[in-house]
């Protein structure tokens, strides 16, 4: 009798230590499970920072992107009335040369001194010269 009370009472304190050792684990595993909860409420708040972070730096990389595309296209138009401008100076350059060539050659046949029988061509060069101030200032304005 008093061995089977003593294996009862002894079975009694392993229950008893057995329940509270269960009761202490489970609190350390909701102390352990609150900790985890305000980690995760933490990195979800980091994450939605971090999406608003990227959507605006994604809007302002677009921005950048549509003001480039604009400055690339001014920067073309401009290059290509740059090079029509180029063009006009070298044909203005080259009648120029030719009318200076012919003057040497007038001035050369006819003289330095315009008289009442000076020929045609020297009215044409003049013609040619006051089309060419208009070109100019045209081309200047």
């Amino acid at each position: 009798q008093e061995m089977r009370a003593s294996l009862s009472k002894v079975n009694s304190l392993r229950a008893a230590e057995w329940k509270g050792t269960l009761a202490n684990n489970i609190e350390k595993l909701l102390v352990k499970l609150e900790k985890l909860n305000m980690q995760s409420k933490t990195v979800d708040a980091q994450v939605a920072n971090m999406t608003s972070s990227e959507n605006e730096l994604r809007s302002q990389v677009l921005l950048l992107s549509e003001s480039i595309e604009r400055a690339t296209k001014n920067a073309q138009h401009h290059k290509a009335k740059l090079g029509l401008a180029l063009i006009a100076i070298d044909d203005i350059s080259a009648k120029y040369a030719k009318m200076v060539f012919a003057v040497r050659d007038a001035v050369g046949s006819y003289g330095s001194t315009c008289a009442v029988g000076a020929p045609i061509d020297l009215f044409l060069q003049t013609q040619m010269v006051n089309e060419m101030d208009g070109v100019t200032t045209t081309a200047a304005a």
